[in-house]
């Protein structure tokens, strides 16, 4: 069992244990889940397919309308939700890199700075979404001036990501779909440099 796959089991074991006190009503959800997930992750031969969509089933847990984001969690069940949440993550970027996908490490980008003037790259991946699906950056988005309101969790390929606003356009961006605002070149005209606004 790889080191992201013994933390996986850890804790969800753990948060299963407030479940079962706080919960008990969505017990067996979680105690059904580990019964069927546990031997898949023992087994060497199990395809990283398989335990990919055995993660994204777990993490759909944390949305829509009666997710276990909607509980009043004690204060240690609340950490434990979200140590978990983590590492659903970090064990969906291990199974992703081992489905063939390119893997990133996201501490080794220099991250740009909440409120910097960007501009997205016609024809790059915007996002990838949970089907693995990429959406593109279009013509017309990659025409506006965009800002950085909001350093988001990096993709499930380790990319960083941003939310970004144009007037009232937001969306999300990975970061090598988006570059600094170039600044507008100012042409020479007969030796005299023009004046920019």
């Amino acid at each position: 069992m790889k080191p992201a796959e013994k933390t996986w089991l850890a804790t969800l074991r753990k948060f299963t244990e407030f479940v079962r006190v706080e919960a008990p009503h969505s017990v067996d959800g979680f105690t059904g889940f580990l019964a069927r997930l546990t031997p898949l992750l023992e087994d060497p031969g199990t395809p990283a397919k398989v335990k990919y969509d055995e993660a994204r089933q777990l993490q759909g847990v944390y949305g829509g309308m009666g997710s276990v984001n909607d509980y009043p969690w004690s204060k240690k069940a609340e950490q434990s939700k979200e140590t978990l949440y983590v590492a659903i993550g970090e064990v969906l970027r291990v199974y992703w890199g081992d489905m063939g996908h390119p893997v990133h490490d996201p501490r080794s980008f220099e991250l740009y700075a909440i409120g910097t003037g960007v501009r997205l790259v016609a024809g790059r991946t915007l996002i990838v979404d949970r089907d693995s699906k990429e959406r593109r950056v279009t013509k017309a988005d990659a025409r506006r001036k965009w800002k950085v309101t909001w350093l988001h969790p990096p993709d499930i390929s380790g990319m960083p990501m941003y939310q970004v606003q144009a007037g009232s356009h937001i969306q999300l961006a990975r970061h090598d779909a988006i570059e600094l605002e170039a600044t507008v070149s100012t042409p020479v005209t007969r030796g005299r440099r023009q004046q920019t606004r």
